[in-house]
């Protein structure tokens, strides 16, 4: 996949962070096990949310998503393979509790081919379902956090028998016709005759905003396919996006984000911060101290300090 923010279509979504391009989403889904509650769930949601915290630093967004009192989805984004393969060590111990709970009815994994190969074998007796990038696709990644309420528009096309080299052009024509800046990523990915698109926005007014730019290419997409939508985000945009997204797909479905999701690893990023710091103020205490001091007592300050160094070195 090409990654290309062009000014002309992507104005407002550069940044001075290091940006991201095409990145690996992972999309687990789960139902309850019979007799088992949402709020068992949760609670396991919580632990999970906990561990990436403190994990990998390669995790661009993390939270999960719920539908009606049994289902829910893990909204999950890394840089590459080897922070999806990170993620999964950091919570190895929550995983093992989720069988107890509930099953995972599908695993979807989308991102760069190359990426994708290096998932194929660790993750074999996952039975997941990997759909490559095709063509170019919009980033603005990472997300400004470190609280994470993007909405996520997932499409799945299934594309009509004959009509592919058709559908690429219109999802060519959808991509170039890109004009809002609330969009924080936006690709294809195909396998088969199956293509699917997601799209991360800054909140529902990026949804509306984004259905206005592309209608004409979106509304040739849908003609040359049968087309399923989801919608995740926080309640309030959910409520926002509802009416405009069912007008066009009358059976989408909209699933909410839980409160606690991220975008990084957001405790580890502060115990660095914090790490730093300290390392800044010790210095700083250092040069005060020795300004207070007479000229000869410095002198012997210092050779006492250094002294001392010498010594913690062996």
């Amino acid at each position: 996949g090409i990654h290309l923010p062009r000014p002309a279509a992507f104005m407002g979504c550069t940044t001075s962070r290091d940006t991201v391009g095409d990145h690996v989403q992972i999309m687990p889904y789960f139902k309850l096990k019979e007799g088992k509650t949402m709020a068992e769930a949760e609670k396991l949601m919580d632990a999970f949310v906990k561990g990436v915290r403190g994990g990998t630093e390669k995790t661009l967004y993390y939270g999960f998503t719920v539908k009606g009192d049994d289902e829910f989805m893990c909204r999950e984004g890394y840089r590459d393979a080897e922070g999806a393969l990170a993620h999964l060590e950091d919570v190895k111990e929550q995983r093992d509790q989720v069988a107890k709970i509930c099953e995972m009815t599908s695993l979807e994994i989308l991102g760069p081919a190359v990426e994708l190969k290096k998932l194929e074998e660790p993750l074999k007796s996952l039975n997941a379902v990997y759909y490559p990038t095709y063509g170019e696709n919009l980033s603005s990644l990472p997300l400004e956090g470190p609280v994470d309420t993007h909405v996520t528009l997932q499409a799945k096309f299934t594309v009509k028998e004959g009509k592919m080299e058709e559908f690429k052009k219109c999802s060519a024509d959808c991509i170039a016709a890109t004009r809002t800046k609330l969009i924080k990523y936006y690709g294809f990915y195909s396998r088969d005759n199956i293509v699917r698109s997601r799209k991360g926005y800054e909140n529902a007014d990026g949804v509306l905003a984004h259905i206005g730019d592309i209608g004409e290419p979106l509304g040739k997409m849908i003609e040359l396919s049968e087309l399923e939508v989801q919608v995740h985000g926080t309640k309030e945009d959910i409520e926002k996006a509802r009416e405009p997204v069912s007008k066009i797909v009358p059976q989408a479905t909209f699933w909410v984000l839980r409160e606690g999701a991220v975008t990084c690893a957001v405790d580890k990023k502060t115990e660095k911060k914090e790490k730093e710091a300290k390392k800044d103020e010790v210095p700083a205490a250092k040069d005060v101290a020795s300004k207070a001091q007479p000229e000869d007592a410095k002198e012997g300050g210092e050779a006492k300090e250094g002294g001392e160094e010498e010594e913690a070195a062996d």
